[in-house]
């Protein structure tokens, strides 16, 4: 009978520790998924908060070109066409002008040209009303007016035509970018850019036979940070690779 008893006791204290232990492992499983919850849903918000951040810097950056833009064709534009204004009633009231006067006329007329081309590249609504291969063969053509360096362009018209207004107003910059970082710091005096559409994504090269750079040491610039960010607003991605000589810059961005 004793052991009947005992029997009995070690059996329900047995099935009470079970059920102790399932309460605790329910326990622990709800609390784990609901940090789980918690993680992804802070993952998602940091993530969100990120894009807001990046996209907010975007827009902030081309406010900033718009506005510089408008400065340049309206300020400094107007001062130049009153300087040239000047000079073409100084010539008429000289008997026999010197021909530097035609010399610094002609040049103020250039000035005011790339004056004129600077301010429509860096406003945002004049881009938008255009597609992006032909801006960006009008900035190459301003660039190769400097006989050290040529830029060519390899893209067919409509390329980029699946690809909407914003997102070529955002390849447009960072191929600009990528331009001004050659011309800047590579030292090259060619820089070849190939546009094609393969797989569903826009693939796009750019190479330059300038001296390299230390991607490490320069990442941190405004320049590549700019880049980054553009490229990732597109979901795309982008790598800097050594050419021996120069630099390859490889994007691809989904259609």
């Amino acid at each position: 009978m004793e052991n009947n008893l005992i029997g009995e006791f070690i059996a329900i204290g047995g099935v009470v520790l079970a059920v102790l232990a399932l309460g605790l492992l329910a326990i622990f499983v709800v609390s784990r998924r609901r940090q789980n919850m918690l993680y992804l849903k802070n993952q998602e918000q940091l993530v969100l908060f990120e894009k807001t951040l990046m996209q907010s810097r975007i827009e902030i950056q081309e406010a900033t070109y718009t506005t510089l833009g408008n400065e340049l064709h309206d300020n400094v534009g107007q001062l130049i066409s009153s300087a040239k204004l000047l000079l073409v009633h100084a010539e008429r009231a000289i008997p026999d002008p010197p021909p530097v006067l035609k010399k610094v006329q002609d040049t103020l007329s250039q000035t005011l040209q790339e004056v004129r081309s600077i301010s429509k590249v860096l406003s945002k609504e004049w881009l938008e009303v255009f597609q992006a291969i032909p801006q960006l063969q009008i900035e190459i053509d301003r660039v190769n007016q400097n006989d050290e360096l040529q830029v060519t362009l390899t893209a067919e018209d409509n390329v980029l035509q699946p690809i909407k207004n914003e997102s070529q107003l955002l390849l447009y910059r960072i191929l600009q970018e990528a331009m001004q970082n050659a011309i800047k710091h590579a030292n090259c005096t060619s820089i070849n850019i190939n546009i094609i559409a393969k797989e569903s994504t826009i693939q796009v090269t750019i190479k330059d036979d300038g001296n390299g750079f230390d991607h490490a040491a320069a990442s941190n610039g405004i320049g590549l940070q700019n880049i980054r960010n553009r490229v990732k607003a597109l979901k795309g991605t982008v790598e800097w690779l050594p050419n021996n000589p120069g630099t390859n810059v490889f994007l691809t961005i989904p259609i």
